[in-house]
């Protein structure tokens, strides 16, 4: 919306959109002043305080519904906290006012200024932007691992976007993480590095720990859980101990080897009889015709023969 000198503000105010201006006849020219805490989208400023004011009717206005002010008025110099350009997102309804008719002059000077409409027509496409896009996705997307281990370092990071989308370094991200069997709390900020932002945690004890990640100012966080493994005794010395190897090696009839003597240790263990190989072998003959199964398997028959000759008379 876009009021100006003929805009029926009572019209306006009765219909209860959740802003109201208390107007009289009178006109009078605003003036721009750039907002630098806004956080809707990201826009910087391209000289609003230098663009010619436009005009519309002389009141106060009032907000009763969640907002962002990108520009403020400027009565004759008189900076005031009072709305030139405010944008609303409630209730996934997005909508702006502009309290000043006139902004033509406003893409004419800075054509004047820079000899080109880019910086004008960036700053116009992003406002429709915002108000076009339906997009339903996260602003705020953290990426952590779920396990590290012991003595390693926690790294976590941050994609944070404003609500076109497109990345924002102006926030500020906060990082509480809890330990679930103490409770205690670490509250950490993070780092703007290279379009994101980052943290390192060190030292650590092991256990489970549940994190959340907040914008500062904003109504937008993340949760999250992670482990740290138990510690491991062997990971604490990256370097051998030469001293107690050798008190070892001395106590057990052993020998100490360093890395640039690869060959002497190959020939000891060449030359060290405990490791030659021991061949052992067995003989073990046997028949390959059992004969004393068969002569009791033919004596059988032959007893078997003369039984039945016996029984049938033939004997």
């Amino acid at each position: 919306m876009i009021s100006g000198a003929n805009t029926d503000w009572n019209f306006i105010n009765e219909n209860q959109l959740g802003f109201r201006k208390i107007a009289i006849n009178q006109t009078e020219n605003y003036g721009a002043i750039y907002n630098d805490s806004f956080l809707t989208f990201l826009q910087e400023d391209i000289g609003f305080n230098n663009y010619p004011p436009l005009k519309d009717k002389f009141g106060e206005v009032s907000i009763s519904k969640e907002h962002q002010i990108l520009l403020h008025q400027n009565i004759n110099g008189i900076q005031t906290k009072q709305p030139l350009l405010v944008n609303f997102d409630v209730n996934n309804q997005k909508s702006a006012v502009l309290f000043g008719e006139g902004i033509w002059k406003w893409r004419a000077a800075s054509f004047l200024t820079t000899n080109s409409f880019e910086e004008f027509d960036k700053f116009t496409g992003s406002l429709v932007q915002f108000l076009a896009s339906n997009k339903k996705r996260d602003r705020l997307e953290v990426a952590a691992e779920n396990i590290y281990p012991a003595n390693s370092t926690v790294n976590i990071s941050a994609f944070y976007t404003d609500k076109n989308y497109r990345f924002d370094a102006r926030a500020t991200l906060e990082l509480l993480i809890t330990n679930k069997e103490t409770r205690e709390v670490i509250k950490i900020p993070f780092s703007l590095i290279n379009n994101s932002y980052q943290l390192e945690i060190e030292n650590l004890t092991s256990g489970e720990y549940t994190y959340r990640v907040e914008v500062l100012d904003q109504d937008i966080h993340k949760y999250g859980r992670f482990k740290i493994t138990e510690y491991q005794i062997e990971e604490q010395f990256t370097n051998a101990n030469v001293n107690k190897l050798k008190q070892l090696a001395t106590k057990t009839g052993g020998k100490l080897f360093y890395k640039n003597q690869i060959d002497d240790l190959k020939n000891e263990l060449l030359e060290n009889k405990s490791f030659y190989t021991v061949q052992k072998s067995s003989v073990k003959q046997q028949n390959l015709i059992d004969w004393k199964w068969i002569l009791f398997f033919v004596i059988s028959l032959i007893t078997a023969e003369w039984f039945i000759r016996k029984f049938h008379g033939k004997i």
